[in-house]
């Protein structure tokens, strides 16, 4: 297995990753913040293994969101379940790539550093509404008339990216309770069973996890609405889709 990594100085964004086994650093946001350089780094070459399992799936399993396929399926279930496993190949990428290249890690100070800390700190203070948010975004793509998937994923995982923040407390847990070598039954498969495998751990009697679902939280003393739409919601999409769910071979 290899990977292709570019330094670069243009563009708008930082750092990313393309359906290939390559990655890109905007090496010129850093500005000497060399360390932080190496930790972002690590989170855009995790996206290109990623890419590279995502190559040697079979057909059959393939989960990207496209738009020509989704509109080829019957309506019903089969739809919903393929708008849902794409939406969580999303996060499961996302929040496992962003356990490996874990901001936490940042040094003290760095023009990097000092800019993307505030944000990753305020991601992670509002667990409860993007779980929430996940909720809404499950509902929408799967509604009676589906907002466009694009458009939902744009909400999630665009800046301020709130989806980044709870795809990566999901995977800090699955990797604090099974150990980091846990990824490996993810990678290159469903992100569904991602998913599946963190509602057994909010499960665990004592558990302080945001549960996936819909529910009122509360931050402060401000109560947020409950969601309330009639397609299944959180664990009801989840566990609607599981039995369609190809296993990994052993």
């Amino acid at each position: 297995m290899s990977a292709t990594g570019y330094l670069i100085v243009g563009g708008n964004s930082t750092g990313f990753s393309f359906d290939e086994p390559a990655f890109y650093l905007k090496i010129s946001d850093f500005a000497g913040d060399l360390e932080s350089a190496r930790i972002l780094m690590a989170h855009e070459l995790y996206h290109a293994v990623q890419n590279i399992a995502q190559a040697r799936r079979p057909k059959p399993a393939t989960y990207q969101f496209e738009n020509e396929r989704y509109a080829a399926l019957p309506a019903g279930i089969t739809r919903e379940c393929y708008a849902i496993r794409a939406f969580f190949d999303y996060l499961l990428a996302e929040g496992t790539a962003s356990y490996v290249g874990d901001d936490a890690m940042l040094p003290a100070h760095g023009v990097y550093a000092d800019r993307e800390r505030p944000r990753s700190r305020e991601g992670l203070q509002h667990l409860e509404q993007h779980a929430t948010l996940l909720d809404m975004s499950l509902a929408a793509i799967t509604g009676p008339t589906p907002t466009p998937a694009d458009d939902v994923y744009a909400v999630g995982f665009y800046s301020p990216a709130p989806l980044y923040a709870l795809g990566y407390t999901m995977a800090k847990a699955i990797a604090e309770h099974d150990g980091d070598t846990a990824f490996g039954q993810f990678i290159g498969g469903p992100g569904d069973a991602f998913a599946r495998r963190y509602m057994v751990l909010t499960d665990t009697p004592g558990s302080k996890l945001p549960k996936l679902g819909p529910r009122a939280p509360v931050g402060g003393s401000r109560r947020v609405s409950r969601v309330n739409h009639p397609s299944r919601l959180g664990r009801s999409h989840v566990s609607a889709c599981a039995k369609l769910t190809p296993r990994r071979a052993a």
